[in-house]
Parts: structure tokens; sequence; C-alpha cells
């Protein structure tokens, strides 16, 4: 019974690490996306642009 409950701990430990890995993963992969793109558009260019999506995305047509 002990080995039941051992394999079931073990199982949902790898369960939070991967995704505790592929949320990491996934913040340093959008940081480097965020600085490439601030280098390629310039950074006026970069924060208009996050701007507008912003206003798209909580606009009240999209609540709908």
């Amino acid at each position: 019974m002990l080995e039941y409950y051992t394999k079931i701990h073990l199982i949902i430990d790898a369960v939070i690490g991967l995704a505790a890995f592929i949320w990491l993963t996934a913040f340093v992969v959008d940081r480097a996306i965020s600085r490439a793109a601030r280098l390629v558009m310039g950074r006026e260019a970069y924060y208009t642009l996050l701007d507008e999506i912003c206003k798209k995305l909580t606009s009240n047509e999209n609540l709908h």
C-alpha cells in the first residue's frame, strides 16, 4: 500500500514540476520576444502597438 502512495506522490510531483517548467519557459520566451520586438520596431512603436492591442482586447465589442 505504501508503494502505491509513493507512486502517486511521484506522479503528482512530476506533473507539478512539468507545469512549473512550462510556465518558466513561457515566461522566458515571452521576454525574449518582447526584447526582440523592441529592438526591431523601436521602443515607441512597440509600446504604441501594445496599447492598440490592449484597447482592442478590452473593447466592449469583444465582451459580448
